[in-house]
C-alpha cells in the first residue's frame, strides 16, 4: 500500500485547508493510537533493542567520540523506533485476544 500525505491536484479553500483523503485520515489514525503488545510482539522488541544495544556498544568502543558517532547513534535509536512501530502498526491482535490493559 503506497501512501501519501499530500496531492497536487487538491487545492485550499480560503482558510487555506485542503480536503484530507479516507486513506490518509486511516494513516493518521493508526500511527497516532497506541497499539498494546500481544503475543510475541513484547519479546521481538525486547531482541530488536539488544542487537541494537550490541551495535551501539561496538560503534562506542571503535569510533571517536564525535558529531559522526552521536549521529551513528541517533540514526541507530531511529532504526529500532521503526523497526518496532513495524511491529506494532501493522500486526493485528487475534479478535478473541484481551489488552492486558483492559481488566
Amino acid at each position: 500500500m503506497n501512501f501519501t500525505y499530500y496531492d497536487d491536484n487538491k487545492q485550499p479553500n480560503e482558510q487555506g485547508r485542503q480536503d484530507v483523503s479516507e486513506e490518509v485520515l486511516a494513516r493518521i489514525e493508526n500511527n497516532f493510537t497506541y497499539h498494546p503488545p500481544f503475543g510475541s510482539q513484547s519479546f521481538r522488541y525486547g531482541v530488536i533493542r539488544d542487537e541494537a544495544k550490541k551495535l551501539a556498544k561496538t560503534l562506542a568502543q571503535f569510533c571517536p567520540e564525535s558529531r559522526e558517532l552521536s549521529v551513528a547513534l541517533t540514526n541507530l535509536e531511529s532504526c529500532v523506533h521503526w523497526a518496532n512501530s513495524a511491529i506494532a502498526r501493522n500486526e493485528k491482535p487475534p479478535e478473541d485476544a484481551k489488552s492486558p490493559h483492559i481488566p
